[in-house]
């Protein structure tokens, strides 16, 4: 069976989570016989880590024909359109031919430069939602993208909940029967063997940090959906008063700068300058390194569907505290791995930080916890087989 996955985006020197999550599924589909390639629309870092993994793909170099659509003249609405038309048609003669093939996008732009191509070519069509809408509901366009594949893929049981409680009433059941969930499967054999290689002490050390700091990791792109901003302004001034030697790392490319400049301002506003570190977009050995300095997790996401930054940390037994929004909240076990509080409450992120800061055993406790569960929850045998299950029922 051929797989074609579609993955749109600008030029770009930086690879997040769900595009590596993509690359996983990928590879899983190569190693249960099937005949994976990628179609990307830039040649860049992402091209090179699909090579790196031994995967075979084809460049359209068009970019993301739908960002900032909306808003662009007539003529370029235009030049946009036929874009996406050279998208379906390369995706057409990629799932053409006597072998069965499936069609694999993970977002709305790549449903519209996919959908088109992979009917005309009679290819299974499969929707792989990796994220709540910004909206925080299920919006038109993606119910309309839920009716017209075969099926969809939702990441987390709290993101599938999302996707079917706040669709249109009326679509609900027909969606409670097209929507389901298969958890990202990770590498932690990779994981263990980085920890086995490199202690804790020589990564604390190669960062410059001293024996009584504690490390507070948040992994993520610098931008408004990941909430740095926020967590700058109204939760690190109060932890600063209460856990001096607390150090705040933030892990992500600077993809926004607009919006990183406006965090380093609020990190001089607050005088937490020496308690801050932007470490900017790290490869993916770098942020190991990180996970093996670091004491604790936080997440303060406006949204997500996952979090693989939550598993990834929990892998490398950090305890996480994380806002109770979809994704997280199938990671992370309040109380047992870590804790969740409430959006709005900074006050209470604060005080979970805190606890966390002063109670060494604590921590070790929780992180244990947590290391166990996500490799019992998250597990890549499962996820493969799950999905070359799907595949399966969506071209018989």
């Amino acid at each position: 069976m051929k797989v074609v996955y579609v993955m749109l985006r600008a030029v770009t020197g930086e690879v997040y989570g769900g595009e590596k999550s993509t690359i996983v599924t990928a590879r899983g589909a190569a190693e249960r016989g099937h005949q994976p390639r990628f179609l990307v629309t830039a040649d860049d870092l992402l091209a090179k880590e699909i090579q790196a993994a031994g995967l075979a793909f084809d460049v359209l170099p068009l970019g993301d024909p739908i960002a900032g659509i909306r808003d662009a003249p007539l003529l370029e609405k235009v030049r946009r359109t036929w874009q996406l038309a050279r998208l379906n048609a390369r995706v057409f003669r990629m799932a053409s031919g006597r072998a069965r093939a499936v069609v694999h996008v993970a977002s709305m732009p790549e449903f519209f430069a996919a959908w088109a191509g992979a009917r005309a070519a009679r290819a299974g069509l499969v929707f792989h939602v990796r994220d709540v809408s910004r909206a925080g509901h299920t919006r038109w366009y993606q119910e309309m993208a839920m009716l017209l594949t075969d099926r969809t893929i939702a990441i987390s049981d709290s993101l599938r909940e999302s996707l079917v409680s706040t669709a249109t009433s009326a679509l609900r059941g027909v969606l409670e029967r097209r929507v389901v969930t298969v958890y990202n499967g990770f590498q932690y054999d990779v994981m263990d063997e980085f920890t086995a290689r490199h202690r804790r002490e020589d990564a604390r050390a190669a960062f410059g940090l001293a024996d009584d700091e504690v490390v507070a990791v948040m992994v993520g792109a610098v931008n408004e959906k990941k909430g740095q901003l926020k967590f700058i302004e109204e939760v690190l001034p109060s932890i600063a008063a209460t856990c001096p030697k607390l150090r705040m790392v933030f892990i992500g490319g600077f993809i926004h700068p607009d919006y990183v400049a406006r965090c380093r301002a609020a990190v001089a506003a607050h005088a937490l300058e020496r308690r801050v570190t932007f470490a900017g977009y790290c490869s993916q050995p770098g942020v190991y390194r990180w996970y093996r300095a670091a004491d604790l997790a936080v997440i303060a996401s406006a949204r997500e569907g996952l979090s693989r930054f939550a598993v990834e940390a929990q892998a490398f037994a950090l305890p996480v505290v994380s806002l109770r929004i979809v994704g997280p909240v199938d990671v992370v076990e309040h109380g047992t791995t870590g804790y969740l509080t409430a959006v709005g409450d900074p006050g209470g992120m604060a005080a979970a930080i805190d606890r966390l800061y002063h109670d060494v055993e604590l921590r070790e406790r929780l992180g244990v916890r947590g290391a166990a569960r996500v490799r019992e929850r998250f597990v890549l045998e499962r996820h493969k087989d799950e999905i070359a299950k799907i595949y399966e029922e969506v071209v018989r």
